[in-house]
């Protein structure tokens, strides 16, 4: 029975392309004054309205935490359980970071979800006995991420929801 759900950050829950060359050359204090120009993919806050009622929620990233914080934060996402880059000693596509989310979620790993867009996200779920569900919206390209055998593939936020049985009320 799936009891939680752990969500990479960049690109699955938030659009933050426009922040790819400033990661890619670690101005942190710039990106803090960009937040502005990142947005959440559209239905995603639906979807974590919906899945707070049934699941716990966590963010696994391999963003810096403070990074992930002022995201988090910026955004006003209400999830309560965040494993950032500085938080475990190795990173996706080693399971260590996402082990540290159910831990943190106190779940047993066979009933967690995690959601990421990339092949890594993949790898570290199903190494850590997660149930591994790929997104298309994000990084990964459709094929790379079918061909890493996912338990499921949504290419928009409505078969996310279906495949987490989420409904309106």
């Amino acid at each position: 029975m799936i009891r939680g759900l752990i969500f990479d950050l960049d690109m699955t829950l938030i659009d933050t392309s426009s922040l790819y060359q400033l990661r890619a050359q670690s101005k942190w204090n710039s990106i803090y004054t960009k937040l502005n120009y990142t947005k959440i993919f559209n239905g995603i806050s639906n979807l974590l309205a919906l899945a707070k009622t049934n699941y716990q929620l966590g963010v696994v990233t391999t963003s810096p935490r403070k990074y992930a914080e002022k995201m988090i934060q910026h955004h006003q996402l209400d999830i309560p359980v965040l494993s950032g880059y500085h938080d475990t000693i190795k990173h996706k596509p080693h399971p260590e970071p996402i082990l540290n989310g159910v831990h943190q979620l106190r779940l047993s790993p066979d009933s967690v979800v995690h959601i990421g867009d990339e092949i890594s996200d993949l790898l570290a779920a199903k190494a850590a006995k997660c149930l591994p569900v790929a997104v298309t919206w994000g990084l990964g390209d459709k094929q790379d991420l079918k061909q890493h055998s996912p338990d499921f593939l949504a290419e928009n936020v409505n078969q996310l929801k279906q495949y987490l049985k989420l409904v309106e009320q």
